[in-house]
Order: C-alpha cells, then sequence, then structure tokens
C-alpha cells in the first residue's frame, strides 16, 4: 500500500488556554495569538497540496482548520474522534479552582492513576481507542495521499506515544505546541512519526513556504 502522509496539527492557542483553564470538550474560541499562529501556519502550507483537510469538531480546532484551509479553497470535513479528551466535572476551571472545588478529585487527578477517571470524563484507554480507528481509517480512505488533520494536544501526545511503543500509561511526555507541525507516515498497517512539533513558522525570518 502507498505511503499516506498526515500532517497532524494542534489548534491555535485560546482564551481558555492563556488563563489556564481545562477546554476538554467545551470550547473557547482562539484568541489574538491563536489567530496569528494558525496564519503563520497557512502561509507556509500554502503551497502544499492535501488530498483532504479534516479537523476535531470542536470550535478551536474547527476554526484553525478553516484558517489553514482557506488558501487551498477545500472544506473542513469534521470528525467528533479526533476531540480533546472530555474532562467532565473540571472543564472551564483552572487548576486552582478544581481543587478548591474538588480538592480530593484533584489530588485524585495528579497522582497520575492510569485508570483514574475525573466524574464526566472519559478513561484513556477510549481517549487512544477513538484516536487511533480514526486515523489508522482516514489513512487507509486516502493511500498515498497527504493529509491535514486539526486536533488537540492531548490527541496528538497520546498518538506520538501509541506510534513510538511508549506505554499510555507514562505521565504526558510531549508537550505539543499550540499550532505546531507533527508528520506522520503510514505505510503497510504501520505508522512511523517523521516530525515532531516543528513550530518555525513562528520564527519572524520564516517569510517561504513550504514546498
Amino acid at each position: 500500500m502507498p505511503k499516506t502522509k498526515i500532517y497532524l496539527i494542534r489548534h491555535g492557542e485560546t482564551i481558555w488556554n492563556a488563563t489556564g483553564r481545562f477546554q476538554g470538550q467545551q470550547d473557547s474560541p482562539l484568541n489574538e495569538t491563536g489567530i496569528r499562529q494558525a496564519q503563520a501556519l497557512a502561509k507556509r502550507l500554502r503551497n502544499k497540496s492535501f488530498f483532504a483537510i479534516y479537523s476535531s469538531d470542536l470550535g478551536r480546532a474547527h476554526q484553525t482548520a478553516e484558517i489553514l484551509a482557506e488558501p487551498h479553497s477545500q472544506p473542513v470535513i469534521p470528525d467528533e474522534r479526533l476531540r480533546e479528551r472530555r474532562f467532565g466535572i473540571f472543564e472551564g476551571l483552572t487548576m486552582t479552582e478544581a481543587e478548591r472545588d474538588y480538592p480530593g478529585i484533584q489530588q485524585a487527578f495528579l497522582g497520575g492513576g492510569y485508570n483514574f477517571i475525573v466524574p464526566g470524563g472519559e478513561t484513556n484507554d477510549e481517549i487512544i481507542d477513538r484516536t487511533v480507528s480514526c486515523l489508522n481509517e482516514l489513512a487507509t480512505r486516502h493511500p498515498g495521499e497527504r493529509l491535514l488533520v486539526v486536533t488537540h494536544g492531548g490527541i496528538i501526545n497520546r498518538f506520538t506515544k501509541y506510534v513510538l511503543g511508549i506505554p499510555q500509561s507514562q505521565q504526558r511526555m510531549f508537550r505539543v505546541h499550540n499550532a505546531s507541525v507533527n508528520k506522520f507516515v503510514f505505510e503497510n498497517g504501520n505508522w512511523e512519526m517523521h516530525t515532531f512539533g516543528d513550530t518555525s513558522h513562528f520564527d519572524t525570518h520564516h517569510d517561504g513556504a513550504e514546498e
């Protein structure tokens, strides 16, 4: 089967990112910084052809994807499997507020138990299962093509561990920057990571599109 290339992108910075709030599957729009980040990435990718552009159906990811899609005049295809982890009762709160309102639960969450579920949230197994299912399906659907996929930091972190064979039970290991480029290649049922955390498009000296 021909190689499928996926550019996996985290959404631009949001108002809640900047104020340190759990977003999960609640939403917060891109702030001015996030819009500039997405625009810088759109400029970088404007000459790169993508067979299709997919996105989490959450507003912050879809807003980023629309900015990236504009130079290509392509539609953005939403997929709810690309959503961020559901954080239940923590969504919309800062860490300080979560500790104030739910001290016992907050301490259990910070304890890092792999199987701990925030009330109203979802398990780590549920997250990685839907992520891998979605990306495998997209790669198989579009053999030999290049895809642009906009999603969330928690999703990219877990998928990176999956590709590298790192146990999901290990604590979050990769800092996924807003609007960063992460390139993965799918071939013969296997994934390889080619690029992680590339934000060179934020460099003031970076003025060219990627060829």
